[in-house]
């Protein structure tokens, strides 16, 4: 698509972007150092802490489709989709400071906060985060800008998570509480303009009071959206290399501090990979390119478990490639929700952005649930020790437990994805171009 065609001006399409970095700065110091804060920091155990983690996680199953629904049945004056942005703008970088502030000695009323505090913290993401992928669906109407809309927010995101990158390192210097505010200060600053740029441009023809039953009726008809997601929530539940990455540093590597490295070393080649995500999906398709890279995934994941760490050089080599194999695949998935949109609303008349990117949201915050749980309680029982003295080594049980989480779970979700992909989801781009056209004619008439 020419530049003159864009619908967006650049000033809009940066505003994407820059609230999907701070966002992604917010969601990557919470999912990769609040277990790391309650176990290294306060000392809580291993074990203790992955279900501290995960409970909140059972609100989140109810919390992030009944968000959508709201979102789908509301009819607020300023638009369908900003308001809720515009709020949770202000709120999530708030709540995220006081989950990283140990604010009593008493173990037992700091429990009850925590439980407070992250199931709040989730649903204020949540608030935000399903109108944010949802606004790109009514900013145009021209499905390559907005796959390019939604490229620049999954380069914001990377971008965000390789700030957070350097989160220890700082933490080294002035502490815990001091780093979260300095880091949410500057996503306040990246998240603010969407509030005062981005436009609701594209007027589709809604119901004026969608029933409840309705929603959940459409949800459940749209195979496209149900197919993907089983293929997506087993890749992001397997996605265990960056929260382990800070226990890996600490443990197997000695120096805490090399979590930058290793962060920015996999996370770096995926800035000049992801500006021509629009380009490889012209080229070959989502789907293709999915299921190419998922299968590359599995073959570099067992090569690197065979060759080791004793190279540190080797080690950032192969997770780097790995990285970029497995986010090109989970960088698309709003691409695909909003290719299911169109599905669903060309099959039934009725759109519902809001339960469908509910669903996006639901199964990311559920697969990094899984992740920290079970990379927590696998570390734990295989001998992890908290708060360990410098100088003192892990257990090799744990060490190698750390390793194994970080290599060859991986495999095991990318290898379901690739199957789900393979022979279950035929959805294509030009496909859904069709319906959007088709139904904008009959919304013309």
């Amino acid at each position: 698509m020419e530049k003159q065609a864009f619908q967006t001006s650049g000033k809009e399409q940066f505003s994407y972007f820059g609230f999907f970095l701070g966002q992604n700065i917010i969601y990557a110091i919470v999912y990769q150092y609040l277990g790391f804060f309650f176990t290294e920091g306060i000392g809580i155990n291993a074990i203790k802490v992955a279900t501290m983690l995960a409970i909140p996680k059972i609100w989140d199953a109810i919390n992030d489709p009944i968000m959508g629904v709201i979102v789908d049945k509301a009819h607020l004056k300023r638009g369908k989709f900003l308001p809720w942005i515009k709020f949770v703008v202000y709120a999530l970088p708030l709540i995220t400071i006081l989950l990283f502030i140990d604010m009593t000695p008493n173990k037992q009323l700091m429990l009850v906060l925590f439980y407070i505090l992250y199931t709040s913290w989730g649903m204020i993401y949540t608030v935000g985060d399903v109108p944010a992928f949802s606004i790109a669906t009514v900013m145009t109407d021209k499905l390559p800008e907005r796959d390019r809309l939604m490229s620049l927010g999954r380069l914001g995101a990377v971008v965000g998570v390789l700030a957070a990158a350097a989160f220890l390192s700082l933490k080294g210097a002035v502490g815990f509480t001091y780093t979260i505010i300095i880091y949410m200060a500057v996503s306040f600053v990246f998240m603010i303009p969407i509030n005062f740029l981005a436009k609701e441009r594209v007027p589709y023809t809604r119901s004026e009071n969608i029933p409840l039953k309705t929603i959940f009726s459409q949800l459940f008809k749209n195979k496209y959206l149900l197919i993907y997601y089983l293929a997506f929530f087993a890749a992001t539940a397997a996605n265990t290399l960056q929260f382990i990455a800070a226990y890996f540093a600490k443990a197997n590597l000695g120096d805490e501090g090399l979590t930058t490295l290793i962060l920015a070393a996999t996370v770096v080649p995926l800035l000049a990979v992801i500006p021509f995500l629009p380009a490889m999906i012209k080229a070959v398709g989502k789907r293709q390119l999915t299921i190419w890279c998922s299968a590359l995934f599995i073959v570099f994941s067992v090569i690197q478990y065979f060759v080791g760490y004793d190279s540190l050089v080797l080690f950032i080599v192969f997770a780097a490639i790995r990285v970029i194999l497995m986010n090109i695949p989970l960088q698309m998935y709003g691409m695909f929700t909003a290719d299911c949109v169109e599905y669903g609303a060309y099959k039934s008349g009725e759109r519902t952005e809001g339960i469908s990117f509910a669903i996006q949201t639901f199964m990311t915050k559920l697969g990094g649930a899984v992740v920290q749980w079970v990379s927590l309680f696998v570390i734990g029982i295989a001998g992890y020790i908290e708060q360990l003295p410098a100088g003192q080594m892990q257990p090799a049980s744990a060490l190698n437990a750390i390793w194994q989480v970080m290599t060859l779970i991986p495999i095991a979700g990318f290898a379901i994805m690739l199957v789900i992909m393979v022979f279950f989801y035929d959805l294509k781009e030009t496909d859904v171009q069709k319906m959007i056209d088709e139904m904008s004619a009959k919304s013309a008439k």
